[in-house]
């Protein structure tokens, strides 16, 4: 009977104002979490798929000393691809010469991901290859062949091993992002590593084992793998964990932009709120006349809520229909730069574009619907009687507790949310205080005579609780647009405010000395100014002032981000000058 009731009561209401507003807000608030979230989320993959060329495979394992066969076949077993390299640096030589070059012994599975490519004379365009070198071959890149005055065909010898020059090496996956003081690498086969002999004691050798598969087995590999490995010999590295500083990136564009949408849902929130409120005070009498006619009072709820379970459940399917849309309308525009797959579907933002809607729909809607419960009968005779709620304390929770619900599950860092919900507290409270003292003195103002400007402040005083909710909603909303707009240009223009006149925008790198003239009479043709060649030299920084810097990360600390930045910023060699 009841749920007959709410859906001939929801058919006649759906042809009144306030269910249309509410419809509206909901459909604006799911259809902006879904849109951004499922870009976003796309993104990060294509980033991903992307990032994984440049360590040629989905997870890397990387180890000081050789790695265990049982680890291989255990990965093999679980149905994953692997591929094996041992990295060091080792001189080679040809004739009198000699260079320190950057060794790589590979497999024949190597790459898994990504490309490499080979050409037939130095400094040529490289073409993609399936291919790797032979056994008694090698492949290396044009600066070795530059600096040692090599041509295919010739012979450099990397420990006592001999290797005949066949290609010259133009591109590996995963050959890093190093601008200054690279070392030109060489590519051979692993079956020969052990005859270079270059592998001994004291050799500082990275043996890795590359891996691709599906997601959750490479997952499961992990678990099976963690508590074997040693913190010390061992490293493992993904495109997707909190490593990666492309996954860091989008992850936190993603939070941004979830925590800018926010603007648009409190908006869309009051909406809600204020057409709640107007819906609930139309109802009084039918509540009133419900509840004289034997209508108990779960059922006058089972009623009412239905109502805002249909429009919500109405509100989330068109508001996700004009989600997807518009994200596929984004993804088109940037497939040119970024290869965005249409193919693979996300539930993540489905969940968190429902949730948005839920909540906004159920608690800011909370405290109307409870001061129309709560309608006594006799307001059937008396119309002067209106709701025994007087207190407006649930309201403020429930509006304050879902927008920090929403804070949370966008942000995914409660501290951050409790930061911005406090200041934002402080901030309405002081608005509301501003707003309440202004309606006051306008009242004030106007005593004494009587017109339209009178009426109305008499009018926005005697709901000034609802007014100031409102008038403060919108101008909060307002302001942060604007720090939103402002921020989007400012940011950069005080950034580039703060340097100096004439900072360098480009760069070049590895300029010998008898290029020297040839670049000063080439950016002197153009009218480019050089005033100075600057030597880039290989370093560690051990002391500032006299302070030596310590670089050790214990076990305790390997968790701690401050302990592994120092770390990998201060312990390593760095490019100076």
């Amino acid at each position: 009977m009841w749920l007959n009731l709410a859906w001939r009561l929801f058919r006649h209401e759906a042809k009144r104002g306030e269910l249309t507003i509410i419809l509206a807000a909901i459909v604006l608030s799911v259809a902006s979490v879904l849109s951004l979230s499922l870009f976003s989320e796309r993104l990060q993959q294509a980033l991903t798929d992307k990032t994984a060329q440049y360590i040629a495979a989905d997870r890397v394992l990387d180890s000081r000393k050789p790695i265990p066969v049982e680890w291989r076949d255990k990965a093999a077993e679980m149905g994953l691809n692997t591929a094996k390299t041992v990295y060091t640096r080792s001189m080679v030589f040809a004739d009198e010469d000699m260079l320190l070059v950057d060794l790589r012994s590979v497999n024949e599975n190597y790459p898994l991901v990504g490309e490499v490519k080979i050409s037939e004379q130095a400094f040529g365009v490289g073409e993609v290859t399936d291919e790797l070198p032979a056994l008694g071959e090698t492949w290396v890149e044009s600066q070795l062949m530059q600096q040692l005055g090599l041509a295919l065909g010739d012979q450099i010898y990397v420990g006592e091993l001999a290797l005949t020059i066949t290609k010259v090496l133009s591109e590996v996956p995963d050959s890093g992002f190093g601008l200054f003081g690279s070392n030109p690498k060489v590519l051979m086969r692993m079956e020969q590593v052990t005859e270079t002999e270059v592998l001994g004691a004291g050799s500082r050798a990275t043996y890795s084992l590359y891996l691709t598969g599906d997601k959750t087995q490479l997952d499961d590999y992990y678990e099976w793998l963690e508590p074997q490995m040693d913190n010390e010999l061992h490293y493992w590295m993904s495109v997707e964990d909190d490593e990666s500083p492309i996954g860091r990136s989008v992850a936190r564009a993603e939070q941004y932009f979830l925590l800018a949408s926010l603007l648009a849902i409190v908006l869309a929130s009051v909406a809600i709120a204020v057409a709640a409120q107007r819906y609930s005070q139309r109802h009084y009498d039918p509540v009133a006349i419900m509840k004289t006619l034997g209508a108990s009072r779960k059922m006058v709820q089972q009623v009412y809520l239905l109502q805002i379970i249909f429009i919500t459940t109405l509100g989330i399917l068109i508001g996700g229909a004009i989600g997807f849309v518009v994200q596929q309308g984004v993804v088109s525009l940037v497939q040119e730069q970024v290869s965005v797959s249409l193919q693979t579907w996300y539930w993540g933002p489905v969940w968190i574009s429902i949730f948005t809607g839920v909540i906004c729909a159920l608690l800011f809607s909370l405290y109307p619907l409870l001061k129309l419960f709560s309608i006594p009968p006799l307001r059937v005779l008396r119309k002067d009687l209106g709701s025994n709620m007087s207190s407006r304390i649930i309201q403020f929770a429930a509006a304050g507790g879902a927008i920090l619900i929403l804070m949370w599950a966008y942000s995914q860092n409660i501290k951050i949310s409790a930061i911005l919900f406090s200041s934002g507290a402080v901030l309405v409270a002081a608005l509301l205080v501003v707003t309440t003292g202004l309606i006051w003195l306008g009242r004030r103002l106007g005593q004494g005579r009587m017109g339209a400007w009178q009426l109305a402040w008499a009018r926005i005083q005697r709901r000034a609780m609802d007014n100031s909710v409102q008038l403060i909603s919108f101008s909060i909303t307002i302001m942060l647009l604007l720090v939103v707009l402002v921020m989007r240009n400012d940011m950069v223009e005080q950034w580039r405010d703060q340097l100096p006149e004439g900072t360098p925008n480009y760069f070049l790198a590895n300029i010998t000395e008898t290029q020297k003239p040839m670049m000063e009479e080439h950016f002197a043709s153009y009218g480019v100014e050089v005033k100075e060649y600057y030597p880039v030299i290989r370093g560690r920084f051990v002391a500032v002032n006299d302070e030596k810097i310590s670089t050790e990360v214990s076990k305790e600390e390997e968790d701690s981000e401050e302990a592994r930045n120092r770390r990998d910023s201060l312990g390593r060699e760095a490019n100076l000058t």
